[in-house]
This record gives structure tokens, sequence and C-alpha cells, in this order.
């Protein structure tokens, strides 16, 4: 008797994908250790830490009696002590001042006292998703590709290796969009597109408790979409049109559903610290560590203006570009070009690989969608006062940033592939000769490509060449 058994094998694809994450995971595991001496470096890390073991120990604040003097000694800037107690309430507590979404995360890892492990599960995750995310929504190649770009990039291999939030909001803006993507194209399959579209609440509900800022600047591109669809849905009034309403209504109430349970950590968190949701807690520290524009907002005289705003983001992706995937012009080059043409995009040269996704992928939507998630991030940052670079540094690389990333990332994706598939569909016979030949060779063939050759090298150009300098 023969029986049959539908058997599911894995693609390359995936494999690769695998790997890519196997790469992402050991990565920042050996930069923390070798690097960072798994210990917290920025203020930032030492109050994400701190706040990460009071929740580890099952409370909101540490109690503080005032009597103790021995607290000045230890005294970190980003962790609230209060001299007098909260009004309305007798609380001392002490706790850091971020969000929790974040340290809620890392108390995970304080929890099996391995802090520093959390960030290389979350980066692995991070590779898996968006090739999940390229071949689903383009194609396995863009997949691939997209992953090794994000697996390999400077900025990502430095902040995997911290302890900062970053890596954590950009796995969660990444679920983001991809629900929102599954919930949207799940035309008339209820619950599909309910329950998309509740795991696209909870993942930009997160990003609300991790990064708020952030969390406003990535759910616009969205909200653009949305309204874009309803646009087409009512484009001439009908049955058919209210029918196209609908799906495009429904998960969106899914998501403004999901949004709450996750969302509400913050304003919870608030309460539980000072006894008022709506307190922003960085102002406790420093009054003028705010969002917005004129006298109060920062350090400077007058105020953050729009000025300040733009020298900030010049400067961020000065370095942005280059930490993308470390990529450079000689410096040199940069230097003529500087001087005798006003070039202000430092050595970095990601924007002409950003530039050809852009170009060879502008009938598609999804690449214009994901742009906008960079350029909201931009001009979102562009509203605090201070940018990723200070002092002329950037240490952890230009973090603010960080999250349009993997967005960035797949349209980058798309431009090599699409370039490449252009390239090989132009090539003379002998070269495209392999792939007739069998099966077998046309896909080693298809993979060992001189496009992808090429951009093999510059993969290990980028580990060999920049990586060791950069985070070193």
């Amino acid at each position: 008797m023969n029986v049959k058994t539908n058997q599911k094998t894995l693609s390359f694809g995936l494999v690769a994908a695998l790997l890519l994450a196997l790469f992402a995971f050991g990565a920042s595991l050996h930069i923390n250790s070798t690097v960072f001496e798994r210990l917290p470096h920025l203020e930032d890390e030492f109050a994400y830490l701190f706040q990460a073991k009071v929740f580890d120990g099952g409370h909101a604040t540490v109690p503080r009696d005032p009597s103790w003097q021995e607290t000045k000694y230890f005294w970190q800037p980003f962790i609230i002590q209060p001299e007098t107690p909260y009004p309305g309430t007798t609380n001392y507590g002490r706790f850091g001042k971020y969000t929790p979404g974040w340290p809620l995360l890392l108390a995970i890892g304080t929890l099996f006292n391995a802090p520093w492990i959390v960030n290389a599960w979350i980066a692995a995750l991070t590779v898996v998703l968006i090739y999940k995310m390229g071949r689903d929504i383009f194609s396995e190649a863009v997949g691939v590709v997209a992953a090794l770009l994000m697996a390999i990039s400077p900025m990502a291999l430095i902040l995997n290796a911290t302890l900062m939030s970053h890596p954590s909001a950009m796995f969660f803006v990444l679920l983001f969009v991809y629900a929102y993507w599954q919930s949207a194209r799940a035309k008339g399959r209820w619950r599909t597109i309910i329950t998309w579209g509740v795991v696209s609440g909870l993942a930009l509900g997160w990003v609300v408790a991790t990064r708020p800022l952030t969390a406003v600047a990535v759910a616009v591109p969205v909200a653009l979409h949305i309204v874009s669809r309803l646009l087409e849905a009512f484009n001439g009034f009908n049955q058919t049109s209210l029918r196209k309403a609908v799906w495009v209504f429904v998960p969106v109430v899914a998501l403004a559903i999901g949004v709450l349970p996750t969302g509400a950590l913050w304003p919870a968190f608030n309460y539980a610290t000072v006894g008022n949701p709506t307190t922003n807690l960085y102002t406790l520290l420093w009054e003028y560590d705010i969002v917005g524009f004129g006298p109060g907002h920062g350090l400077m005289a007058g105020g953050h203006t729009l000025e300040y705003g733009w020298r900030n983001a010049r400067t961020d992706l000065a370095f942005w570009l280059r930490d993308l995937n470390g990529w450079t012009l000689s410096s040199q080059i940069e230097s003529y070009a500087s001087n005798n043409f006003g070039w202000g995009a430092g050595v970095g040269l990601s924007w002409a690989i950003i530039a050809l996704g852009l170009v060879l992928g502008r009938k598609n939507e999804w690449i214009g969608i994901f742009f906008e998630f960079f350029i909201a991030i931009i001009l979102a940052q562009a509203t605090y006062w201070i940018g990723s670079v200070v002092y002329g540094s950037a240490n952890y690389s230009v973090r603010y940033y960080y999250e349009a990333t993997g967005a960035i990332m797949l349209v980058i994706a798309y431009g090599i592939v699409a370039l490449t598939r252009q390239l090989r569909s132009k090539a003379p016979l002998p070269l495209t000769l392999p792939l007739t030949i069998s099966s077998r060779l046309s896909v080693i063939w298809r993979i060992l490509w001189p496009g992808y050759v090429v951009l093999g090298i510059a993969a290990a150009a980028t580990l060999i060449g920049y990586v060791p300098t950069r985070i070193t």
C-alpha cells in the first residue's frame, strides 16, 4: 500500500534567513561580550537595566527613605530619586524615567541574570521577520537580500549588542507594518482580517510603550494608506464600495482595539510611579526635555527651532548614510566634493542604493510606503531638541533613526534584486546557458549570478573592512 505524505521542505530563502538570524544572534553576543563587556555604558542603559530589575522583582518602584544619604554616591541621571513625595502621594520610590515597554522585555533577561541576551534574540527575530516581509510583499529574493543587509548592517551590529530600546522598537514597528499589510490584503476573510488587525494594534501599542515619538511617526504612513483606501472604496458610491469600505474599516477597528492593552502600559506606569498617568517623566529630571519648538524646549537660548532641527537631521543623516551599510567614499573625495560642490552627505554611499530602490520600485506602492516611514521618523525626530550625534560623535550610531532601518533595507533589497533581474534578462547567451541545462544548475546559477556575487563581495567588505574599525 502506498501512503502519500504531505511533506514541506525548507526553501533556500528560509534556510538562508535562519543562518543570517543565527549570525545576528551570535554577533550580538560576541560584540556585547568583547566590546561592551556585558556592561551598560550610556545613562540610558543604566536606567533601562535598573527598571528591568525593579520589574523583575514584581514592583514599579524601589522605596527610598529620604534619610538614606548613601544613595547620592550611586547617583545616575536618568534614575529618578525624589527628595520629597510626589504630589498627592507618600511615594519616595526610585525608578527609571523611560517608558516601560523595553524594561519589561529586558526584565526577561534579568530574571535569568542575562539581560544582554534579550537584544540578541530580538536581532535574530528581526532578521527572520524582515525576510518574511520581503518574501511575502515582494519576492523571496528580496526577502533574502533584505535579511542579509539587516544582519550585517554596522548600525544593527552596534545597537543589537547594547541594552538600548531601539532594536526592540524596530522589531515591533516591522511587526506592526507586516500585520497591517496582512489585514489589508485579506479581503472577505474576516477571521484573518481581525486577527492580523489586532496583532498590528498590539505591536503599535508596544512601540507606544517603548518609544512614543516613533509610534506617532510610523502611524502616519499607515493612516495615509488607510485614507487612500477609503477614498478608493468610495469612488463611485454603490453597494460594492460599501463592502470595500467595510474591508478597510474592520481591520482599522481591530488595530485600534489592539493598541489599547499594550499602549496603556505607558500611562499605567506613570500612575504607578507618580500617581498621574499624564506626567512626562522626562521633565522630573530636566524640565526642558520635551518635544516641540520654542522657549523651554531644549537647552538652546530661545528654545528649539526648525533651524536646529534641520542641523541635527543633516548631521545625523551624514552618519546614518555611512553606518547603514558600511559602504563609503574615500574621505579625500568627500572632502573635495564638500569644498567644491557643497556636498553634505558625508562619506556614506547608502543614498545611492536607496535611490536605486526608489527608482526601480516607483510603481510599487509599498516601496513608497516604506520610504515614508523613514521620512516620517526624520521629521518626528526633528521636533526633539537633540540628535543622535552629540559633540561630533555617535558611538551608538544614529539610534534615533534606527526604527526606520528595516523599512529602508526592504527598499534597498528591492532595488538590488530588480537591477540584477534586469541585467540578467539582457545578458549574453554564454551567461544564461546554465539556466537552460537543468533545474538544479538553474537554481545554483541564480544564486551565483554576478549581481549577487558583487553583493556578497560588498557584504564581506562591510564585515572585514568597516565593522571592526567602527565598533572598537
